[in-house]
């Protein structure tokens, strides 16, 4: 069942792949950033089930800098960590982040 899924699933982005080729508008890399960002927030929202914390559209890298900044221990402990992480994007990701889901950065321009 979980072969044929996934099997599904690498089929459906291929095909995608193809048709986004075919009409000029193959855009691997944001594309790949967009796929992160939904995983990012689905995490979010599963990393603390029945929470009333948790936002659908807000990343953990978010939350966990919202969370450090009302001085929640969660958040003392897990903000640092995910910056540890993602040491690679420049310092203060979950403060960029947060910044981010602030100016709507990750949504359509006219919804912005």
């Amino acid at each position: 069942m979980l072969t044929a899924l996934l099997s599904g699933l690498v089929l459906w982005v291929l095909l995608g792949a193809v048709v986004a080729a075919a009409t000029g508008r193959l855009h691997v890399r944001r594309w790949l950033h967009q796929a992160f960002l939904a995983v990012d927030q689905l995490l979010n929202v599963l990393a603390t089930p029945m929470h009333s914390g948790a936002w659908a559209d807000e990343t953990l890298s978010a939350r966990a800098y919202r969370a450090h900044a009302a001085g929640r221990r969660w958040g003392r402990v897990a903000m640092p960590l995910i910056d540890g992480l993602f040491f690679g994007q420049g310092p203060r990701h979950c403060e960029r982040a947060y910044i981010a889901e602030r100016e709507r950065l990750h949504a359509p321009p006219e919804l912005r």
